[in-house]
Order: structure tokens, then sequence, then C-alpha cells
């Protein structure tokens, strides 16, 4: 059997803002640090095999510091980008809803609604897909991924085979880590979600 520890990157000066990131590639808060320092010293007693990244610096930071303690190099994955949003990218959720009104309706209901410059709910999850099968089919016993909000939605959403909006109620918050466990069948792996954003309450903010 097989785990995969989830975590969602440190804080941004975005994330206070509530703009919508994606794949601008922006670098931690100074909250942001101490979130990710506390959260690599709970992570210093776990066995780690493999730490891999999205290649976006607010991840990339993060894992850096939480492979630290392991003596073990991140290994980026483009695979674990950030919904790409587009024409949104930099603006917060009101001024997306003032400006591109019927489009955000739209993609409410219907997630695969295109942003201008952006990416699909489809393109988003075969890319996530392709991941989680190359890690499924490894020898690692432990590997922790640090990824983005949507990113990790997605992952949930492809082992659960269901819409990506449909994780939307699940919280995620920075720094906080989701397991998933598992195990080879004979002609297929089994997935089982052991826990969804842990640790939130004992990451201080300030």
């Amino acid at each position: 059997m097989g785990t995969l520890v989830l975590v969602r990157h440190a804080e941004t000066l975005w994330n206070k803002v509530g703009k919508f990131q994606g794949q601008k590639d922006l670098p931690l808060s100074k909250d942001g640090i101490i979130q990710a320092k506390s959260l690599a010293a709970y992570f210093e007693s776990w066995a780690i095999d493999i730490i891999v990244s999205s290649d976006l610096k607010r991840a990339s930071n993060t894992a850096e510091l939480i492979a630290k303690p392991h003596n073990l190099m991140v290994k980026p994955e483009p695979r674990l980008r950030e919904f790409s949003f587009g024409v949104w990218e930099g603006l917060t959720r009101q001024q997306v809803i003032t400006k591109y009104s019927e489009l955000y309706q739209r993609r409410k209901t219907d997630i695969n609604t295109e942003i201008p410059g952006g990416e699909t709910a489809s393109q988003m999850l075969d890319r996530v897909k392709d991941w989680l099968s190359d890690i499924s089919n490894s020898d690692f016993q432990c590997v922790l991924a640090v990824s983005h909000g949507g990113t990790i939605r997605a992952i949930l959403a492809a082992i659960l085979n269901i819409e990506i909006n449909k994780c939307y109620p699940f919280k995620l918050d920075n720094c906080g880590f989701s397991i998933v466990q598992w195990q080879k069948q004979t002609d297929d792996i089994e997935f089982q979600i052991a826990a969804v954003n842990c640790l939130s309450k004992i990451i201080p903010t300030k």
C-alpha cells in the first residue's frame, strides 16, 4: 500500500486579498514562510520517499522547506500546477463577477466553460489523472506532493470519479494536507481518501 500526502502551498499575498492566482508565479508571503516552516517541523519525523511539487514558486518554496530536514531534492512537476484562469488571474472574485458576469455564472454551472486564455476542467483532469497514474504505479511507499487548491480538488474528483465542482465544498486551507492511500489490485489500482485538510488549525497565520 502506498500513501500520497497532498499539501496545499502556504499563503501568498494574493491569497490574503482573494485574487485568482492561477498560474501566475507568486512567492510566499512572510506569513506563508512561517506557515511552511511550521508544517516542515510537523513532517520532520515522517518517512517520506519522495517530495514532488508544482513548479510554481508558492508550491516549490513550500516543498523545499518541507524537504530540507529529509535531505531530499524536490522534484518539479508541471502537471501539479493550479488551474490556468486566463484573463481572470490577478482579479478578485468580485472583480470577475463585475467584469465577466455572464462567463462567471456559466462556469459555476459548467466548469468546462472556457475562460479566455485559461484551462477547462477536462484539461485539468487529464493532467492530474496522468500524474496520479504514474505515482500509483510506482514503488514509492510515501509520496508528499505540494500543489494548489484547485489541483487537489481535481485529484480528489478523479479518485471519486465525479465532476471537479462537486469537490468545491472541501475546504482546503493554505498548508492544509490531505491523505490518499492506494493499493495495487490484480487489474486495477484501488484508492481510499483517508483525510482532507488536516492540521489547518495549528498552522500559524501571523
